[in-house]
């Protein structure tokens, strides 16, 4: 149960915000977004819209004076203004649009036009690349056959010798390359996501 004091605390006692409320904190209102040019001449169009058609009304009921027929000529007129800047603005703004996106689609157009280069020679270091796996996989197999054939010359009576034996295991064991980049890469998730090749080794024919 919390212990309340009326009056004031004993000297000996602290109050650490423990026999007392805590002081209520202020919060900050949120600051006002600021309107745009349209919404401000928008606003400003809609209140002497609302001024002339009051003073219409008065006119109509033949409740006005001088005074009030000269400000209706006045409001009229600002009105008018009004109106014309804010059909100007909502103009400029539909032109910046227009503007900047066809400052994108030409920027779009750009791009595609330079990724179908950079595609294209992509494109054609990956067939270098694949070529040159696919030899070198080729040259690998040749040296397991010659290292093959030279450890069944090597054998004796008693059979071939466990370490060049398990050495051959060894070297010869089938690779598997894709598994090891895994460790450090991931398979892209767009275009290509199903596609894969078969490395089979190779030789040139002349």
């Amino acid at each position: 149960m919390k212990t309340v004091f009326h009056g004031p605390l004993p000297a000996n006692i602290r109050d650490h915000g423990v026999f007392s409320e805590p002081a209520a904190v202020a919060v900050a209102a949120p600051p006002a977004v600021p309107l745009t040019k349209i919404e401000e001449l928008t606003a400003k169009r809609d209140d002497l819209s609302a001024q002339v058609d009051a003073l219409v009304e008065r006119v109509k009921a033949g409740s006005t004076d001088a005074a009030e027929i000269t400000a209706l000529a006045t409001l009229s007129g600002e009105l008018k203004q009004a109106t014309e800047e804010l059909a100007a603005a909502e103009q400029e703004a539909k032109d910046e649009a227009a503007a900047t996106e066809r400052k994108r689609a030409t920027e779009r157009r750009a791009r595609f036009e330079q990724l179908l280069v950079t595609a294209a020679e992509k494109r054609t270091t990956f067939e270098e690349s694949f070529k040159q796996t696919c030899l070198a996989f080729g040259e690998f197999c040749e040296s397991c056959d010659e290292l093959t054939a030279l450890a069944n010359a090597l054998v004796t009576y008693a059979g071939p010798l466990p370490l060049d034996r398990n050495r051959l295991a060894e070297v010869a064991a089938c690779p598997d390359p894709l598994r090891k980049l895994l460790d450090a890469y991931t398979p892209t998730t767009g275009f290509g996501w199903n596609l894969s090749f078969a490395i089979a080794p190779l030789k040139r024919r002349f």
